[in-house]
């Protein structure tokens, strides 16, 4: 059983990939599901990334070898995209060739009850609804610093479990905490991904996650926080 993809490509030169790539990689995504009948959006994915990079005004530079991570809860939708990129052989993102050099099925990991420390593959977005005249409402993002953060995080992983499993979880303790540490080190762990012309911001930290181990699963499969269809939330364990 696996609930995650680590997706090889090479490239004749480099691959430029733009800030504001997340909608491009969403829409490519959501083709492959839409075409095997799933609409739900139910999956999560890295940034492209790779060893040999180059960071410009415009955006990022990368060379061979480029690797992505895609993850879902749901097998199923896992299966149709190894699928689908494996018969393809080669795809066309950002104007560039990619030719496929393998697809490895990261074996699930089984989450007790128990404390683990994680780190962002991806900027965390955690966003509230605020009135702010008459019955009008616009949302907010949080940040790290804010009591609700948190709070909010624990929330949202226990709708994704109501989603998966038509019930809320009978044990929804749940403990998350940025490293203090590490944020007092860095002078900036936010960051700002433009959407449809929208700036969606997110937080980039290590941080220790322990309560329900099925609520770390699902933030483990399906990402932490809000619009992980595009690309926030992605977290990997840190091995210890």
């Amino acid at each position: 059983m696996y609930m995650r993809l680590k997706i090889s490509f090479s490239t004749e030169n480099s691959f430029f990939i733009p800030f504001k790539s997340n909608l491009e990689i969403y829409t490519f995504i959501m083709d492959i599901l839409g075409k095997a009948g799933f609409e739900d959006r139910i999956f999560n994915y890295s940034p492209f990334r790779s060893m040999n990079r180059e960071i410009t005004q415009e955006g990022i530079i990368l060379k061979t070898p480029i690797h992505i991570y895609i993850s879902s809860p749901v097998e199923e939708y896992l299966s149709v995209i190894r699928e689908y990129i494996g018969s393809k052989g080669n795809i066309e993102l950002f104007s560039t060739k990619l030719t496929l050099e393998k697809i490895i099925e990261i074996p699930n990991i089984s989450f007790s009850n128990d404390t683990y420390k994680f780190k962002c593959l991806s900027p965390i977005t955690v966003l509230k609804k605020i009135i702010v005249k008459g019955d009008d409402q616009k949302e907010v993002f949080l940040n790290p610093h804010d009591s609700e953060f948190y709070a909010k995080l624990r929330i949202d992983l226990t709708e994704k479990y109501r989603k998966l499993y038509g019930t809320f979880p009978k044990d929804a303790r749940l403990f998350i905490e940025f490293d203090k540490e590490y944020i007092g080190k860095k002078r900036k762990i936010s960051k700002l991904i433009d959407i449809k012309g929208k700036k969606i911001k997110g937080w980039l930290s290590p941080f220790t996650m322990a309560g329900n181990g099925k609520l770390i699963q699902i933030a483990y499969d399906w990402g932490l926080g809000r619009l992980n269809d595009y690309g926030f939330g992605m977290i990997d364990i840190v091995k210890t």
